[in-house]
Parts: structure tokens; sequence; C-alpha cells
């Protein structure tokens, strides 16, 4: 409909917020290198799938007021300490578990990253809701854990924002490409 318009290639990310990020941030760095769209197109589609990025939520108070989770699970989960963990699945943002502590978060993200190891060939981001400092903690132990150099903290968009309230921090990146099953 456009002039030009066969220019417009469309990805679906099947990320939002971080996630999404980290691909515009490769589609550009590609772009700069010279790619094609094309072969820019077919390489944000091989990692968009290999995007990571989980976050915790501090508070239950807007998860409550956004209809995510009931006044009584707010209540009962604000008197036990328990933090959400919410995760990009398919293409949603959906809670994946519940830790209660700081040191409890710091666990969970270790086996997380045990389980899904980072490709450090590309940015690593550490996303918070007005939690500069917890977030910055977090991302010292983490890269220390794991020999990261060069990350960097972002804060989260005033959609995904708006639904998790002040406090929620994380960590965001590309998962690395695990070898294909040979068959028998």
């Amino acid at each position: 409909m456009v002039e030009g318009g066969e220019r417009v290639h469309l990805v679906d990310s099947l990320n939002v917020t971080v996630g999404l990020g980290l691909l515009v941030r490769i589609a550009a760095r590609m772009r700069d290198e010279g790619c094609s769209a094309a072969e820019i197109v077919a390489k944000i589609e091989e990692l968009r799938s290999r995007v990571r990025l989980i976050a915790f939520v501090q508070t239950l108070k807007y998860l409550k007021m956004g209809g995510r989770i009931s006044g009584s699970a707010a209540v009962l989960g604000t008197m036990l300490g328990i933090s959400p963990v919410v995760a990009v699945v398919d293409g949603e943002v959906k809670s994946v578990g519940k830790v209660k502590g700081r040191q409890k978060i710091l666990e969970y993200t270790l086996d997380f990253i045990r389980q899904y190891p980072i490709d450090t060939g590309y940015s690593v981001v550490f996303p918070h809701s007005c939690a500069h400092d917890m977030a910055r903690a977090y991302q010292e132990k983490i890269s220390r854990a794991f020999g990261l150099s060069g990350s960097s903290m972002s804060e989260l968009g005033a959609v995904i924002g708006t639904h998790v309230g002040p406090g929620c921090y994380g960590i965001g990146y590309i998962e690395r490409a695990r070898p294909e099953k040979k068959e028998d």
C-alpha cells in the first residue's frame, strides 16, 4: 500500500519490552554490518524463541489492581512475603513461579540460567521498575556468578511497569543455541 512497501518486513518477535529490545539491537547491528533485510529477518526469527526474560515482582498490589491475581491471593502473598516470578512464554507474560526472599531470587535465577545458558555473543540486560539499587546488586551477583561483562540495565516500559509496579527487577538475554539432536 505504500511506495517502497517491499522493503518492509514484519516479524512477530514473540516478545515484549526487554526481549523485543534485545532483538531490535541485534537487527540494528546487523543492518550496520551491511546485512540484507532477508538475512536480518531470518536471524531474528531464529533468535526469537531463544529470548529469555524473567523478573521478580516485589509488590502484589499492582497485579491485584490489574486483575492478574485475586484480592485474597494478594493479601496472602503479601503476608508471606512471596514474589511472583514472571517470564515471557510463547509470546505472553506469564507467572512461572514464586519465591520468598532475595536469596531465593538469586537461587532461582542461577538455576534458570543453568537450564537456559546465556549466549554471551549477545547483550544481557537487567530490567527494573524503579528498583535501580536492587537491580544493580542483582546484576553484580549474576554477572560475577557467570563471568558476564558489559551487561546493561534498563528501566521497564510503562505498560509492563504498570502491571508489575515498582520494585520489579530481572534479567533478559538470548539463550545459547542447543546442539541439534541426531536421529538414531
